[in-house]
């Protein structure tokens, strides 16, 4: 028993003093530091690391952000930081911003004065959602990513700084959303980044539809104001400016944006605007076609209407009069067709004659230049053209 117990005590005893308690300063000293403490967890870690670090570390970085690097790492040893995945990630963010080209010392200040007041703290959490995020950010330029989602920066410049916690400050960015098999941009985003809550107020940015193919120099929402969960793969929008061939003037209104998967172009949902405008005045929406009422954009599809008591219009002119005209609250107009469906008809035959149906679905066939007016029938209403 007494053997036993001797082997066991000197086992733990060489697994103890195997740990770094402090790192040491020289390049080498430091890398070998690195190697020792990361190979207790994950031996083709440590040798990968060391190995990127040979070059991204000691020729990244000149003497006195060494020294700060280094007291950062034995700071995160007195605060007990979890090595995986949380001082992993510092070392693999310290080697990413090593890889940086032209580091310039502004954004090594940055940085490290974030992390000088984030050790000071003691909110760990603050802390570690930082190492997470700068591991994502410095390697793979990820802002976030979860099973489900990504969101990239694909272009722009940021800023760190502390306020009871970390935060980032882009300016005019590109920002990627990737979600199975869709992705979508928002370009030249500008805002701020809660690190801990994920989540980025923005003030700038620009959504596009080219994802389903319109040319994205047409039909375009400029964003103002804006909350996005990163967390997220979908964001709303308010006080949006939506561009479009539809119109000349920019039309204010809200924008929900989702990444999501779609069978076909034409069955996308996403972008969706709607206009704040109900009575917005579309002039020969196809030819010889007038429009009267709300506006949205649901993915390359036009759906008008109205809400309230509000209704939406649909005149259809014959040589330059007007022949028909349809009052409803659903409306969808795409290149060949316009269906309206619980809608109610006048026919104008000539002056001062008309007839008027209360109660009937209507689809205009653009090539053809045909109207269909159908009546609805229920069994206890009745609803007969009237003239």
């Amino acid at each position: 028993m007494r053997l036993y117990t001797v082997v066991f005590s000197l086992f733990i005893s060489s697994a103890i003093f195997s740990q770094v308690t402090e790192f040491r300063v020289a390049d080498n000293d430091f890398l070998d530091d690195i190697e020792n403490y990361i190979k207790n967890y994950d031996k083709s870690l440590s040798k990968e690391l060391k190995s990127e670090l040979k070059s991204s570390y000691v020729s990244g970085f000149n003497a006195k952000q060494k020294e700060k690097i280094v007291s950062f790492a034995n700071e995160l040893i007195k605060k007990k930081i979890n090595p995986k995945p949380y001082f992993f990630a510092y070392f693999k963010s310290i080697n990413g911003l090593g890889k940086t080209e032209n580091l310039k010392k502004e954004e090594f200040d940055s940085w490290s004065n974030l992390m000088t007041k984030l050790l000071e703290s003691r909110n760990k959490r603050r802390l570690t959602d930082f190492l997470i995020l700068t591991d994502g950010l410095f390697n793979q330029n990820y802002i976030s990513e979860s099973s489900s989602v990504i969101w990239k920066l694909a272009k722009g410049t940021y800023q760190f700084s502390y306020k009871k916690g970390a935060f980032v400050t882009f300016e005019n960015s590109n920002f990627v959303c990737i979600s199975k098999n869709d992705s979508s941009i928002i370009y030249g985003a500008s805002g701020v980044l809660n690190v801990s809550t994920n989540t980025f107020k923005g003030n700038k940015g620009t959504v596009t539809w080219e994802r389903l193919e319109l040319p994205k120099n047409e039909t375009f929402a400029e964003l103002s104001t804006y909350r996005i969960n990163f967390k997220s793969a979908g964001f709303g929008a308010d006080s949006v400016a939506l561009h479009s061939p539809f119109f000349t003037n920019p039309l204010l209104g809200k924008l929900y944006e989702k990444v999501i998967t779609f069978t076909s172009i034409d069955r996308a949902r996403y972008p969706h605007f709607t206009s704040y405008n109900q009575s917005v005045v579309l002039k020969n929406i196809v030819p010889n076609v007038d429009y009267l009422g709300s506006f949205s954009l649901i993915g390359i599809n036009f759906k008008g209407g109205a809400t309230g008591k509000n209704k939406a219009s649909i005149i259809v002119n014959k040589e330059g009069e007007k022949f028909i005209e349809i009052k409803s609250k659903n409306v969808i107009i795409s290149n060949d067709k316009i269906v309206s469906n619980d809608a109610s008809a006048t026919v104008f035959i000539k002056k001062g004659e008309q007839i008027t149906q209360s109660a009937c679905d209507f689809t205009y066939q653009v090539a053809e230049r045909l109207a269909i007016i159908g009546v609805v029938r229920n069994i206890n209403i009745d609803n007969p053209f009237e003239s």
